[in-house]
This record gives C-alpha cells, sequence and structure tokens, in this order.
C-alpha cells in the first residue's frame, strides 16, 4: 500500500513530531507557525492515516501528546526518494 502523498506542512508537523519525540498541539502548531484549529485538523487527518499518535496526558495545556508513528518514518524516507528507474 502506497502512502498518500504527503503535504509540505504535513511533513514539516512530521518533522517536528520525529524531532520532539512527544510534542502538545499547542506546541507543535507555535513551533510550525500553523493555527491552533488548522493543526487539530491536520493531527486528525496524520492519526487518521496511522501517522501519528495521540495519547491522553493530564499535564498538557491540551490534555493531548503527539507521537510519531512507525509509518511516519516510512512515508517520509519513501517520498524522499527521487523515482529510479535507471541503474
Amino acid at each position: 500500500m502506497t502512502p498518500k502523498e504527503l503535504k509540505d506542512n504535513e511533513k514539516k508537523v512530521l518533522a517536528w513530531i520525529e524531532k520532539a519525540g512527544a510534542i502538545s498541539p499547542s506546541q507543535l502548531a507555535a513551533e510550525t507557525q500553523i493555527l491552533p484549529q488548522e493543526m487539530w485538523e491536520m493531527i486528525n487527518q496524520l492519526a487518521e492515516r496511522d501517522l501519528v499518535m495521540l495519547r491522553d496526558d493530564p499535564d498538557s495545556v491540551d490534555g493531548k501528546l503527539i507521537f510519531a508513528a512507525p509509518m511516519s518514518k516510512a512515508s517520509i524516507k519513501m517520498q524522499a526518494k527521487p523515482d529510479q528507474d535507471e541503474p
């Protein structure tokens, strides 16, 4: 199954999540300069595609922490490779 192509903002968000290890949605929105509502929409879409995981966190302002799913690293690497039909 080929993952749906990632948009630039999605790649940026996934890179931040992987760098942080775990990050709150509001902190991620601030770091990436994406509006909080748009961030939540993107996080939910990425979660539906099994690229991120959300966990409850009572210490987070948002009540949630975002983690990269194992599939997200594979998706980014696959999309970063140019098509190589030539030897």
